[in-house]
């Protein structure tokens, strides 16, 4: 919205401008007012925040998709109080800075909006070097992507996205993928993965990925690398020692990808980008991407 026809040009509205890579922030223009997200007046001059603008020269009131993407981003916020069990102020992400992980991430967004892009972003966080024993490892410095959460919001508020948000561990975003009876998503964010070497984590994160890739969905994923335990000071003393150790050693080396089945890790790489395919055991070419299976006839 601008200002109308003869009169003084008023502020350029910020919904306008929320899907340019450069704006900082997940949710620029909304304000947390008595733990409600709402939006600042000042930033939609034309409509003071309400979505509706009355023109009295044609007496017609004008909306715009303002009021839809407030409702989404609400949506968001409660559900993330809700998994959070804490006030929406003390769980909502801060402001992020810009950066190239974020300014990244914004452009993928753009492009998932625009429908030039059904590929999300996934990246790998590992925790920072050395920990202190028994204390809960950070994410590395070397991390520069926001928190999905804020990715979430940012892609539901900034860009106009309906967003299924899943955390694989603890308790689920709502269902795991969405009831037949509604509509799909146009983006589906997993935050905090791990763990792939369980197989009830797997089979989670297959279901996940075989939706998204059948309904041709983008996904987000965030995979946090759990710190490795610190290692055994007393020597191996039989050969039986020495192998499990090495064993031991070869499996947390390895790439978080290299626990997935080679048909999901494919699906996987085909909704997402960012993320390298492991090497092959013993080999040092990279990972020949298994192509998706497809309907089975018959008796499987």
């Amino acid at each position: 919205m601008t200002g109308l026809k003869g009169k003084a040009p008023v502020q350029e509205c910020l919904l306008a401008s929320l899907a340019h890579p450069r704006l900082g922030g997940s949710i620029p223009g909304l304000a947390l007012v008595d733990g409600r997200l709402e939006p600042r007046g000042a930033n939609f001059p034309c409509c003071a925040g309400r979505g509706l603008r009355f023109s009295p020269d044609g007496n017609t009131t004008y909306s715009c998709k303002l009021g839809e993407r407030l409702r989404e981003t609400r949506r968001l916020g409660q559900l993330l109080a809700s998994l959070s069990g804490a006030e929406l102020g003390a769980c909502l992400p801060q402001e992020v800075r810009p950066s190239a992980g974020l300014s990244q991430a914004l452009e993928v967004l753009h492009l998932i909006a625009k429908s030039s892009s059904k590929r999300g972003l996934g990246w790998i966080e590992t925790p920072a070097s050395g920990p202190a024993a028994g204390a809960s490892a950070a994410p590395s410095p070397s991390c520069v992507y926001p928190s999905m959460w804020a990715l979430a919001l940012a892609a539901s508020w900034r860009f106009g996205l309906k967003v299924h948000v899943v955390h694989l561990h603890g308790p689920l975003a709502g269902e795991l993928i969405p009831a037949a009876d509604k509509p799909a998503p146009d983006l589906i964010c997993i935050g905090r993965a791990g763990s792939f070497w369980d197989p009830h984590t797997v089979e989670k994160l297959e279901t996940l990925i075989n939706y998204a890739y059948s309904a041709l969905i983008p996904v987000m994923i965030q995979i946090v690398v759990a710190g490795a335990p610190p290692a055994a000071k007393v020597k191996p003393y039989g050969k039986v020692e020495i192998v499990v150790a090495q064993r031991l050693a070869a499996a947390r080396a390895k790439s978080p990808l290299a626990w997935l089945p080679p048909a999901c890790l494919a699906k996987l790489l085909a909704v997402t980008s960012g993320l390298t395919p492991p090497l092959p055991a013993g080999g040092s070419g990279p990972l020949r991407e298994a192509k998706p299976a497809g309907p089975r006839l018959g008796k499987a």
